[in-house]
């Protein structure tokens, strides 16, 4: 499994679809479910939840990896957890490939 290390650039949701996209400052980009993405978020760092259920997702040092078919975000964890979890250092904007006995969260 390929993981990324990223910061978050910006969010964009449908409530109605379900559907959002997580930019990153690398310029890349995953698709992701909105509401499981934003209340992942709010629980790692907190402040993303803001009122009338908008959410700001940007700034978040994070590890990601995607779903076995490469398409939609699979999970991420804060890179500070990441590392404290005894993890190698990724610099940001790289990947790194987790052997099989590696959990990546």
């Amino acid at each position: 499994m390929i993981v990324h290390r990223d910061i978050t650039n910006a969010f964009g949701g449908s409530f109605g679809s379900g559907l959002a996209i997580l930019q990153f400052e690398s310029g890349e980009t995953v698709y992701c479910n909105n509401a499981c993405t934003v209340r992942a978020f709010e629980a790692a760092f907190g402040d993303c939840i803001q009122e009338g259920h908008t959410a700001i997702i940007k700034g978040h040092d994070i590890v990601w990896y995607t779903d076995e078919f490469g398409l939609t975000l699979g999970g991420f964890v804060p890179y500070e957890d990441w590392i404290s979890a005894g993890h190698p250092e990724i610099e940001i904007g790289n990947t790194y490939e987790l052997i099989e006995s590696e959990e990546p969260c």
